[in-house]
């Protein structure tokens, strides 16, 4: 709907439409416009945090878990139809500040995945990886824009750069001495 419409065909009568279900129904379960994007943004994003976590649990913290991490990653980035509808909607999110809200949880949940997923642990190791996982955040998200204006650029380069530096990063603190407290 969104891909042949746009924002303005998201309406309650035309999802009960192309539902086939009463007009009723949807206003019941949506509520309203904003209720209809909120949910669509949930089922997007639930999406990809469920990907991220399915394809690294259970795999040891370390490179293997990291390469695990950039797969769904990398296939967030390429799903085109997806993410037309996400970015054909953030306009309209970035102007209702519940949704804003509401979206800035999402990515939230999409951060603490991947802490998750790089092994963050405890508070030290969360606060030295969250600038990664906030970066994993935004490639993808700028990976996904440079995908959809043209399909033709490979994107598995910056994923596997972006895999490579990470796990440098990795190594590095690996090797680094952990501070306790009360040293320097």
């Amino acid at each position: 709907m969104l891909d042949s419409g746009g924002f303005g065909a998201l309406r309650l009568e035309a999802i009960a439409a192309q539902a086939g279900e009463p007009k009723g129904s949807v206003a019941y379960y949506f509520g309203n416009k904003a209720g209809l994007i909120a949910a669509l943004v949930d089922y997007l994003a639930h999406d990809a945090v469920l990907s991220v976590i399915r394809a690294t649990e259970g795999l040891p913290v370390g490179e293997q878990r990291i390469h695990a991490l950039i797969g769904p990653e990398e296939h967030i980035s390429s799903d085109v139809q997806g993410l037309r509808a996400f970015f054909e909607i953030l306009p309209h999110v970035l102007r209702d500040p519940n949704l804003r809200a509401r979206i800035a949880r999402l990515y939230s949940g999409y951060r603490e995945a991947s802490l998750h997923s790089l092994g963050a642990d405890d508070e030290e190791t969360q606060r030295r990886l969250l600038p990664y996982a906030m970066a994993t955040v935004a490639l993808i998200d700028g990976l996904a824009i440079q995908y959809a204006l043209d399909p033709e650029i490979d994107i598995s380069l910056v994923a596997r750069l972006w895999e490579e530096l990470l796990k440098a990063e990795l190594r590095t603190a690996k090797r680094a001495p952990r501070k306790t407290r009360g040293s320097t």
